[in-house]
């Protein structure tokens, strides 16, 4: 098994932006984006990642387990 705090580089760690209507309305009201991210990541390779990428500040990062369907 893989253990967390795997040495990824940002580009493994951001995979895609989440692109969804309530995602949308985030971002336009909030000023929140949401990203799908390597599942062993930790909040502070997301973090990480996030600020290299993009050259921005994140304030507070949260993450979510989401299973598809099936």
């Amino acid at each position: 098994t893989l253990a967390r705090g795997l040495d990824l580089e940002p580009y493994q760690i951001v995979l895609r932006p989440i692109i969804s209507e309530k995602c949308t309305h985030l971002v336009e009201r909030h000023n929140i984006y949401a990203f799908q991210v390597h599942k062993l990541s930790t909040k502070e390779q997301i973090r990480d990642a996030v600020e290299r990428l993009f050259q921005v500040r994140v304030l507070e990062v949260r993450t979510q387990n989401h299973t598809g369907k099936e």
